[in-house]
Formats: C-alpha cells, sequence, structure tokens
C-alpha cells in the first residue's frame, strides 16, 4: 500500500486484505508492528469518497480497539476523527456507518469505568 499511494484500488483492496486478517490478536499485532494504523488512517483520508475502503479501515480501527495500547496508537494517528469523518461523509451508507459507530464506540469505551 506504501508503494502506490495514489491508486484508490490498491488501497481499497489493500485495506480489505487486512480487515481479513484483523481477526485474531497475533495478526492485530502485526498489524500494529507493520504500521497498519497509519497506512490505513492515510489511505481514509486521502480517498474520502470511497466508501468500501470507509468502511473497510473503520471495521479494521474497531478490531484494533479492543487492545488499549494498539486504541492509543489509533488516537495518536488522529482516528477519531478520521472516522468522524468518514461518517459525515457517508451517512447514506449503513455499513459504513455501522463501522464507524462501531469503531467510535470502541475507542470510547474504558474497562474501568464499569468498575
Amino acid at each position: 500500500m506504501l508503494a502506490h499511494t495514489a491508486d484508490v484500488l490498491l488501497q481499497k483492496e489493500g485495506t480489505g486484505a487486512i480487515l481479513k486478517i484483523s481477526c485474531n490478536a497475533d495478526t492485530l499485532f502485526k498489524i500494529i508492528a507493520e504500521d497498519g494504523v497509519p497506512v490505513i488512517l492515510s489511505s481514509m483520508q486521502k480517498f474520502s469518497e470511497c466508501s468500501d475502503l470507509q468502511q473497510s479501515g473503520c471495521e479494521v480501527m474497531r478490531h484494533l480497539a479492543v487492545n488499549t495500547d494498539y486504541k492509543q496508537q489509533i488516537v495518536d494517528a488522529q482516528g477519531i476523527e478520521i472516522l468522524i469523518a468518514s461518517l459525515h461523509t457517508h451517512l447514506g451508507n449503513a455499513g459504513v456507518v455501522m463501522q464507524c459507530c462501531w469503531g467510535l464506540r470502541r475507542l470510547a469505551f474504558h474497562p474501568d469505568d464499569n468498575q
């Protein structure tokens, strides 16, 4: 994805591929270790009109946000702002809206609040 930052199709497919592997702790760690958060968020920001990319990117952030350390990386990379921008841009797309909301919900959740 880094070698073809101007190619929306490659960014969409790359984000979709990352989503497919983002369902367990080992691969989540690899996404973080390879600086996946800033790569995906940058792609989401650059191609804000591409709904498939937005939906996949938000879902990856949702998966990563279950880990407190990963959550902080998303916040530090302006992930909250990017997810909110995606939400505003794609209000008519239920899939994007749902993933944005779930991602934001996970980013806002603090386990200590429940004690």
